[in-house]
């Protein structure tokens, strides 16, 4: 049984250093995916900037498309797992539910700016199955985004005149672009504010129904 148990730590203790250089390994590549295109990323470049030879780059990914891919996904299922942990709470109406999707969408996207500047880059056209990839994100997180504001029409928290996938889109490409390519902030009451606080206040009370839900949050 001792031996049993040693022989598991070691498979674990395996493990996680096999998944600690994954990750190590996709940061950094999308640091380099973030500044270039895909084709104009070389495998000897990648290698060369990780410290590690192509043999062991293989081991992880079996070519640089694999290990952009895995960019790409954890990206996504990252930022997926927060929106839809905010979407089920029970203890917000759809108007808050929004607005904290919102701040937490531009919020990751900040944190991964790298990831997600790999994926704002405009794709070459032989590139089509990551182009592919990208546009299907983006339609899942509208989809989410669609979700909560037909909710709040339905329960009065949004105007019934909204057209929903309008709304959505143009809230997620606005903050998705502020997030990605800041402009800065601008000064009001004496105070700076951050552009992405003018962007979620703009969307959301042109749509609410409740502006009382805006008055302890005043910009």
């Amino acid at each position: 049984m001792v031996v049993q148990d040693k022989k598991l730590n070691e498979i674990a203790t395996r493990e996680i250093a096999f998944q600690m250089e994954k990750d190590r390994i996709i940061d950094q590549a999308a640091n380099l995916f973030a500044q270039r295109r895909y084709d104009q990323v070389t495998l000897d470049e990648l290698t060369q900037i990780l410290g590690i030879g192509k043999g062991t780059l293989y081991r992880y990914f079996t070519n640089k498309e694999q290990l952009y891919a895995e960019i790409l996904d954890i990206g996504h299922q990252k930022l997926m797992e927060i929106l839809n942990g905010v979407k089920d709470r029970e203890d917000m109406n759809p108007l808050e539910k929004l607005y904290e999707m919102s701040f937490s969408m531009a919020h990751f996207i900040r944190l991964h700016l790298d990831i997600y500047k790999v994926m704002a880059i405009e794709e070459p056209k032989e590139r089509q199955c990551s182009t592919e990839k990208v546009q299907q994100y983006r339609k899942e997180r509208i989809q989410m985004i669609s979700d909560v504001v037909q909710e709040g029409r339905l329960l009065n928290y949004f105007r019934q005149d909204i057209d929903i996938t309008l709304f959505s889109q143009s809230l997620m490409g606005s903050l998705w672009v502020e997030a990605i390519f800041p402009l800065g902030a601008v000064e009001k009451d004496g105070r700076l504010i951050l552009r992405i606080e003018e962007i979620i206040f703009m969307f959301l009370k042109g749509v609410g129904t409740n502006q009382n839900f805006f008055k302890g949050r005043m910009i």
